[in-house]
């Protein structure tokens, strides 16, 4: 089988970009574009013909003098031009060519192409199909929400994968209880898709569905659910967070103690004390951070004993989260700190006494 990627790779250029050229130009383009959607097997019976006619038209294509008083319509008749042959592509026979023109309609992002990427959503492809999915979220038109969500249901996982990505760009909450309902997808790539979505779209509605996916099968879907959760901040996340930090081990671990400082959830604090001891530098470390970011006093005595760590990014993080909590600057001096704190103690107790009198 003969392959001509390096020419398909010259050959697709953008269409915006292509809309500002002659007509004759985008006329070479586009039948460049159709020889190479064609069948490898004519290809490979005419090998010799296909080279000498790419090479006729790379010749034609570069020897063209590009003078802007020769074409005084302008962008926008050329622009017309190269939206009218790309429509007269989806009509082709060869679903090759018809992925090839949906594509670059979502390239030139006119909102003229809206409905015919629309029909294409029904088309029997299913590489079709998803080229229309993604053309439509370039495009951005909220009037593609509700074909898109049918699609939700297709047959077919990378199309699911597609809407969801695809109803996430399009920022419409018309799509959050869809986009929750992906959540229990078989497909791995429709959930992460939905998590990205989700979390776009800011809607808190979608934290007890993450949630509910922090154990799934797939450790990709489960790492995605916990960030997700840092990023909505929501204070149910907390317990569930904790849950996971201390069962889990690596990344998982390191990811829920991230997430836990982002939501600053006080409720955190002790457990993460205790994993300012962890085996782990990495889980050490992270642990510092969280602490700082959560913020609560009662940190300081552990993060003042983590400025001993051995690892040098655990000591820095925890003289970075003692600056946060208690506005004072030692930097890593251990023995400031520790100062400090004697001095701190001393004048809390004096105050309690006097109160007591």
């Amino acid at each position: 089988m003969v392959k001509y990627y390096p020419v398909a790779r010259v050959l697709s250029f953008r269409v915006s970009v292509l809309s500002c050229a002659p007509p004759i130009i985008l006329e070479i383009y586009c039948v460049s574009c159709i020889l190479i959607s064609m069948k490898a097997n004519f290809f490979h019976k005419k090998e010799r013909y296909a080279r000498l006619l790419i090479a006729f038209l790379f010749v034609l294509l570069i020897s063209m003098p590009l003078k802007p008083e020769a074409y005084s319509d302008g962008p926008k008749a050329t622009g017309d031009v190269a939206l009218n042959m790309l429509l007269s592509l989806l009509k082709s026979n060869d679903p090759a060519t018809q992925a090839r023109a949906v594509e670059a309609l979502g390239s030139m992002t006119d909102p003229r192409g809206l409905n015919p990427l629309i029909g294409m959503l029904g088309h029997k492809n299913a590489i079709v199909r998803h080229k229309a999915v993604v053309a439509l979220g370039h495009i951005g038109d909220p009037r593609a929400v509700e074909p898109l969500l049918h699609l939700l249901s297709d047959e077919d996982a990378l199309v699911r994968s597609g809407v969801a990505e695809a109803l996430g760009k399009l920022n419409d909450p018309r799509a959050v209880d869809a986009l929750n309902n992906a959540l229990s997808d078989d497909a791995a790539i429709v959930k992460l898709n939905a998590i990205i979505s989700l979390v776009a779209l800011g809607d808190s509605s979608a934290v007890e569905p993450v949630i509910a996916i922090l154990y799934d099968k797939n450790e990709a879907v489960r790492k995605s659910a916990v960030t997700a959760l840092g990023e909505f901040r929501d204070k149910r996340a907390v317990d569930p967070l904790i849950t996971i930090a201390k069962e889990e081990h690596g990344d998982m671990k390191i990811l829920a103690i991230e997430a836990l400082g982002k939501i600053k959830g006080t409720r955190a604090t002790r457990p993460l004390m205790k994993m300012l001891k962890d085996r782990s530098s990495k889980v050490r470390k992270a642990t510092a951070k969280a602490l700082g970011e959560i913020g609560k006093t009662s940190a300081v005595k552990p993060l003042i004993a983590a400025l001993g760590d051995k690892t040098k990014w655990v000591r820095k993080n925890a003289a970075k989260s003692l600056k946060k909590i208690t506005g004072k600057n030692f930097g890593d001096s251990q023995s400031r700190w520790k100062k400090w704190l004697k001095f701190e103690s001393k004048k809390n107790s004096k105050k309690r006494g006097k109160k007591r009198r």
